[in-house]
């Protein structure tokens, strides 16, 4: 199924924020390529505002180093899903609690992960 199928399918009809990063092998950072009108509802972000940005831009930069710590190892051990929690940050600065669930989807056409 295609990133397209998916998002088309079922993340737009979920009342769950929903935001989809893109890392392309030799990156260090995955870029935002999808939001919900869920994530733009409670993050305040419009879509053109984070689209091609780094998945950071929505994260508390106090806990960044923290959070990719955390991740880094479900990530080498290639983990299909995983659950952290973290801080996050609103399109007006203000940091909130999450838990983020993650669904890494191996794109085999571009060779990298979603």
């Amino acid at each position: 199924m295609s990133f397209e199928t998916l998002k088309s399918n079922f993340m737009d009809l979920t009342n769950d924020p929903v935001a989809v990063g893109f890392i392309a092998p030799g990156e260090a950072n995955a870029h935002l390529v999808y939001v919900n009108k869920a994530f733009t509802l409670n993050f305040g972000f419009a879509p053109d505002d984070v689209i091609g940005k780094p998945v950071n831009v929505i994260h508390d930069p106090g806990s960044w180093q923290d959070f990719t710590a955390r991740v880094s190892p479900f990530f080498r051990a290639n983990k299909s899903t995983f659950n952290v929690e973290t801080i996050m940050r609103g399109v007006d600065g203000n940091t909130f609690w999450a838990s983020v669930s993650f669904i890494v989807y191996t794109d085999e056409d571009d060779e990298g992960r979603y």
